[in-house]
């Protein structure tokens, strides 16, 4: 149970108060003037607490030490390779039948944008790798799919890549992406409104989402939906980056 109580409640009960946080019998949220101000809980509850935030920065880490390995090569080298790569990658899918498309979040990004923020973390001039880090902040909520994390770990594995990552790295950005982002069941069908199945795939997790952005770099589809799809806003990623800095 959480007690919500005026600070100069606390003050004058202090004592029981404590025995009962000691006891595992409350936690505490104090006010003053009606605006909450602090928290006391027992140790037990800060462990639990700390150790969810050391996990949450064990599973950041591995931005870091993939953006160390690309940090010196060009951001516009970096986009260029993974765009070519997910080209590839959505021809050959084309081939296939369609996949099941499970997730999402309040602003979804596209696997170029993900993939490229990854490599370009610890790049300063990466604008994708600067929205990636404002997700680590906390700055917004990101939201994936299983068909975009395969994306991007398609494309992690691709030659030009995967002579700089181990297995293990790759592993760690599906379990990010997996863990760290809101994952939404696709509760919307979009068919042909994109230029391509993989797009119609991303603007369905969007509208299922309801979701405020949908990020993405690619001219085509910017063209042919516009700058709103179903209430959903679709930007750049230069665009986007400049919106969460007026927000933060």
């Amino acid at each position: 149970m959480t007690q919500v109580m005026k600070a100069s409640d606390v003050r004058q009960n202090w004592s029981k108060l404590l025995n009962k946080v000691y006891r595992n019998q409350t936690r505490l949220v104090v006010e003053k003037s009606g605006i909450p101000v602090a928290a006391l809980i027992s140790t037990e509850d800060l462990d639990r607490l700390t150790k969810l935030e050391e996990l949450r920065e064990r599973n950041f880490s591995v931005l870091d030490e993939i953006g160390e390995k690309f940090k010196n090569v060009p951001a516009e080298e970096i986009e260029q390779e993974v765009n070519k790569v997910l080209v590839k990658i959505r021809a050959q899918n084309r081939r296939k039948s369609p996949v099941a498309l499970i997730s999402m979040i309040s602003a979804v990004l596209d696997a170029n944008i993900i993939t490229s923020g990854i490599l370009g973390y610890r790049n300063p001039v990466s604008i994708p790798g600067a929205i990636l880090r404002l997700w680590r902040q906390g700055t917004f909520i990101l939201a994936t799919s299983k068909h975009i994390r395969d994306e991007v770990k398609v494309a992690l594995s691709k030659s030009y890549f995967k002579k700089h990552l181990t297995i293990q790295e790759i592993s760690r950005i599906q379990a990010l992406l997996q863990f760290q982002a809101k994952q939404t069941v696709i509760t919307e069908d979009v068919h042909e409104t994109a230029t391509h199945f993989e797009d119609d795939l991303v603007l369905a997790v969007v509208v299922s989402a309801k979701a405020d952005y949908l990020v993405t770099g690619d001219g085509p589809l910017l063209r042919k939906v516009g700058n709103s799809y179903q209430g959903v806003k679709l930007v750049n990623p230069n665009d986007f980056l400049q919106i969460l800095k007026q927000q933060s």
